[in-house]
């Protein structure tokens, strides 16, 4: 899906994480990166001590777009380690 966002706008992600497993699941890194900036990618990333089995949890993370970010096309990735 197309998504616009301006200069200077916040980017809001929410996340939304399931357990469906066995057993806990601990240090879970959640990034939300905004690729495609000339500098760097614009991210945002938060770690999860702790997700017990059989649980649900929602991230959110917040990308502050650059107020030079270029003009052009730019991809939402989302990564969980």
């Amino acid at each position: 899906p197309l998504l616009v966002v301006e200069e200077g706008d916040e980017l809001e992600v929410e996340i939304r994480l399931e357990n469906n497993g066995l057993i806990d699941a601990e240090n879970i890194e959640v990034e939300a990166r905004l690729m495609g900036y000339d500098e760097e990618d614009v991210k945002e990333s938060v770690i999860i001590e702790s997700l017990k089995a059989n649980t649900v949890k929602n991230v959110d993370l917040t990308l502050r777009v650059q107020d030079d970010f270029a003009n052009g096309e730019a991809v939402l990735r989302v990564f969980v380690w």
